[in-house]
């Protein structure tokens, strides 16, 4: 079964100019300032590049980078770890998981659900992704070419330009480049950036998460009632296309030179978009239980050349406070086998099933909770709809 040749939006426009660094995240940032003759001088800033980019911006904020994980998901994938079923006929995955999200909205408000961000796993399209790494990888193709054909056969769905913006659905965004620097806003809730935590040592260079992510999976407001859908953007952070609380973040390399740039930019992009959503639980719950912290999650995917992992990250607290996340391992594979290419398709579908699913409703109910105890007179009964 083919897949649809869906391309992100603004695709083209949003790929960087192969005479500049691959790597939007690694361009050579600088701050001016003043020697103590009145000469000014440039500070380079730091990036995901550096050496020490690690030990000096991503553990004094709480990070825990795990880079091998024995667990039983690494030898039997996705469906052991989410504790899923998988579609018993590979061809028709995508009615599969239709059904399975019909099934989660069961007694809740009537809504469409968008199911075109899901991948067949029909044997022809495994191999034919199979093939196309194969073919890329003895080509030496650029980056930006693995990214071209991930965009659009792997990181498919419809495109948010063309959605119908009051129809009301579950579905989500693809965004591709979307800049995770820190916004403040006097009329829209904040994007923040992880904080230093007080008894780390802190860093040498600031590091203002000033950074491009290749793509990430973002929630569509049209997820929300109409009735309240406009009051969102003061309680939860809004990107374009009226997007929020990002799920899924992919980076990609087109060599596997230097591992420790790649993953530095999914541990950056994680990072931050982990947090936000922490931040919408505490606002929500003020002090939230263990428990309630259990679908604050975010999810990673790396792409060097052929090589792919699936990493986990997870909040931390102390004494009911943020204390920085673990970053885990939870699936490596490639793309030259067909077996790799099945479990990448399978981490792909079941990551979307989750954020369409447990994560969404929960961001749903987060922001219904803020809402119930406003000031905008919201009766329950509408909000539970």
């Amino acid at each position: 079964m083919e897949q649809p040749r869906y391309t992100l939006p603004t695709l083209a426009s949003q790929l960087k100019s192969q005479a500049r660094s691959e790597d939007p995240t690694t361009e050579t940032k600088s701050t001016i300032s003043k020697t103590t003759t009145g000469k000014t001088q440039r500070t380079k800033m730091p990036t995901v590049r550096d050496v020490d980019f690690e030990e000096t911006q991503l553990i004094p904020r709480g990070v825990e980078i795990h880079r091998r994980n024995v667990q039983v998901t690494v030898l039997t994938g996705a469906h052991a770890y989410f504790g899923s079923e998988s579609p018993s006929n590979p061809a028709q995955s995508r009615e599969f998981y239709l059904s399975v999200v019909q099934k989660v909205l069961v007694g809740r408000a009537e809504r469409d659900i968008d199911d075109s961000i899901f991948l067949s796993m029909d044997a022809n399209f495994v191999k034919s992704v199979q093939r196309a790494y194969r073919r890329m990888g003895e080509a030496r193709v650029s980056e930006s070419q693995f990214k071209v054909f991930a965009f659009r056969h792997l990181f498919i769905g419809q495109d948010v330009a063309l959605m119908d913006e009051t129809e009301r659905q579950l579905c989500a965004a693809g965004l591709v480049e979307i800049s995770l620097k820190p916004q403040e806003s006097d009329d829209l809730q904040m994007w923040h950036a992880p904080p230093l935590l007080p008894s780390n040592q802190p860093p040498s260079k600031f590091f203002g998460f000033d950074i491009y992510s290749d793509c990430q999976f973002w929630l569509s407001d049209k997820i929300l009632n109409a009735d309240y859908r406009s009051y969102a953007r003061e309680f939860v952070h809004c990107r374009s296309w009226r997007t929020f609380c990002p799920y899924f973040s992919i980076e990609f390399k087109a060599t596997t030179d230097d591992r420790r740039v790649v993953r530095n930019q999914v541990a950056a992009a994680g990072l931050i978009s982990l947090f936000n959503r922490y931040r919408l639980k505490v606002d929500a719950y003020l002090q939230p239980a263990p428990d309630q912290l259990n679908l604050v999650r975010h999810y990673g995917l790396t792409m060097e050349k052929e090589l792919w992992a699936v990493w986990l990250f997870e909040p931390k607290t102390a004494n009911g406070a943020w204390a920085g996340c673990t970053i885990r391992v939870l699936g490596t594979g490639t793309c030259l086998d067909e077996g790799g290419v099945v479990k990448l398709l399978q981490w792909i579908n079941e990551i979307h099933r989750w954020g369409l699913c447990e994560y969404a409703l929960g961001c749903e109910e987060d922001i219904k909770q803020i809402l119930s105890r406003g000031s905008t007179n919201f009766r329950m009964s509408a909000m539970g709809s």
